[in-house]
């Protein structure tokens, strides 16, 4: 179980997204991941970033390692957030690896692949139902671009680094 710290809030740039996590509530690293996943929430990167590995600068670190040790080329992460920071930057190439190599987790896969789901009640609020914000998946924000082929995905958007999409599909028996 993690426990939400205000420590972790201070360090979030204005327009951050939050899944109104709350001092002292306590959750487990999945409900936070599916906050993540499903409603891009910054607040809950952050938790996640200090609860593995006790800062975020050590949760940085280790992911660019992580991106080096799989063949990541032009990836630089400098935030644990997603808001886009000075400096961090990817290709869709590397993106394409990293979920790649990410999709043979079947929890990743899980997370990747929701549409939905309800974060039970806590300590300090009642149950969270959470649905994607992913257009492609999710057929009720922007129907016309609804792709039913679509079999999981982020795609997310900040003033900072404009819109990216990273997702999985699958047609006419091929995985893509």
């Amino acid at each position: 179980d993690v426990t939400i710290s205000s420590r972790n809030y201070k360090y979030l740039p204005a327009g951050a997204k939050n899944s109104k996590l709350k001092e002292g509530e306590v959750m487990t690293l999945r409900d936070l991941l599916y906050c993540m996943f499903l409603e891009w929430a910054n607040d809950a990167a952050v938790t996640i970033a200090e609860h593995i590995a006790n800062s975020q600068d050590s949760f940085v670190k280790k992911m660019n390692e992580w991106v080096d040790r799989v063949g990541c080329t032009n990836t630089r992460f400098t935030d644990c957030h997603g808001l886009g920071s000075e400096g961090q930057s990817t290709t869709a190439r590397d993106m394409a690896r990293i979920v790649e190599e990410a999709l043979k987790n079947e929890d990743f896969r899980e997370l990747f692949c929701a549409k939905a789901y309800t974060v039970p009640a806590t300590n300090r609020s009642d149950a969270r139902a959470l649905k994607s914000l992913n257009y492609l998946i999710e057929e009720t924000i922007v129907p016309q671009h609804n792709y039913k082929g679509a079999t999981g995905g982020l795609a997310h958007y900040t003033e900072f680094s404009g819109a990216s999409l990273v997702c999985t599909a699958e047609n006419k028996g091929m995985s893509y």
